[in-house]
């Protein structure tokens, strides 16, 4: 049983990492079968990002090639992705208007973005803004944790829902046919 987990955490975790939280969790729910299986699963790895997003905040002098990397590929696959379907301004208008929204929240802005799973939310963004709002790191540990929390329950719950809708659908056409 350790190893089935292990082998289907090694195709989760890096769906994670590129893909980010919308693929993972139905990715997790469906590799899994269990709704909060997946989700513990994911807030674990969004609790080993936290300490690094953090050090690439507050250490720019000794992460700044790295930083700069990792920005540079994350700019170059949104480019490409975005240049298709010429949204660019909107996104980064969706981006900033979330911000600010959280921002006005202050601390609960910190809880309420990685709870988002959608442009602009996610764990990335919501160290950003408490390193831009300077909340104490145990505290943004908490907050930030818990709102990956809600947003994964929330994903899993209703990817679980369309899941269970679409099974049922084909039970009943089954039926029919038979």
């Amino acid at each position: 049983m350790f190893i089935e987990y292990f082998m289907k955490l090694l195709i989760l975790a890096p769906t994670h990492m590129i893909a980010g939280r919308l693929f993972s969790v139905p990715l997790g729910v469906a590799l899994f079968g269990k709704w909060y299986i997946a989700v513990i699963f994911i807030v674990g790895m969004d609790l080993l990002l936290i300490p690094l997003y953090f050090y690439i905040y507050e250490s720019p002098g000794k992460m700044k090639f790295i930083t700069a990397r990792i920005r540079l590929i994350r700019a170059r696959l949104k480019l490409r992705r975005l240049k298709r379907k010429n949204i660019i301004r909107e996104e980064r208008n969706i981006h900033a208007q979330l911000l600010k929204k959280a921002q006005s929240f202050g601390e609960w802005g910190v809880l309420f973005i990685p709870s988002v799973p959608f442009l602009g939310g996610g764990i990335w963004s919501s160290v950003l803004l408490a390193h831009l709002l300077k909340v104490e790191r145990k505290r943004s540990y908490l907050l930030v944790a818990g709102g990956s929390f809600i947003g994964c329950t929330l994903l899993a719950l209703g990817f679980g829902s369309v899941r269970a809708l679409f099974l049922l659908l084909v039970n009943f056409l089954r039926s029919l046919m038979a």
